[in-house]
């Protein structure tokens, strides 16, 4: 470069714009650590796309409605969550349960940490009982539909009768 010449500006990336997903949101997420079973996991993540753009955008609609219809109040018991790995002499083994991340708005992470302290439950617990609430009763696999349950122990083999 000449002394005249000005520096070229400094490029994001080599394609000349930002890499990654585009930003929707204008408020950063607050991320809230629990854990679930993996199977339990899985079929969240199965269903989200038939109701909401992302993953985000559905735990954050499972918990606005678990906040406002208080199931807790109804005698819904809550459940605690295991750890993900347990040591076994020398190894470590799996449990079967995943940690799950669910990123929530500020305001929501506020109002989860009030209930959490009048409730007088771990965070972990509240996520994870939002969780299988939402799963078990709000939209529950087609085989724990109370018009599949004759239809899946027709199944079942027959008693043996002795005569």
């Amino acid at each position: 470069m000449r002394n005249g010449d000005k520096k070229p500006a400094k490029k994001i990336s080599f394609r000349a714009r930002p890499v990654g997903r585009p930003r929707t949101r204008v408020a950063p997420l607050v991320t809230l650590p629990t854990r679930c079973p993996e199977a339990l996991h899985r079929y969240l993540k199965t269903i989200y796309p038939f109701e909401h753009s992302s993953l985000t955008a559905y735990y954050e609609h499972i918990l606005l409605e678990f906040i406002s219809q208080r199931p807790w109040e109804h005698g819904l018991c809550w459940r605690k969550p295991r750890v993900r790995v347990v040591v076994v002499g020398d190894g470590v083994g799996s449990t079967g349960w995943a940690q799950v991340n669910v990123q929530v708005p500020k305001e929501m992470a506020d109002d989860i940490l009030k209930h959490v302290k009048t409730l007088g439950v771990s965070r972990a617990a509240f996520l994870y009982t939002a969780l299988f609430w939402w799963a078990m009763y709000m939209k529950p696999p087609r085989k724990y539909l109370p018009h599949a349950l004759p239809a899946a122990t027709a199944q079942l083999p027959s008693p043996v009768q002795s005569s």
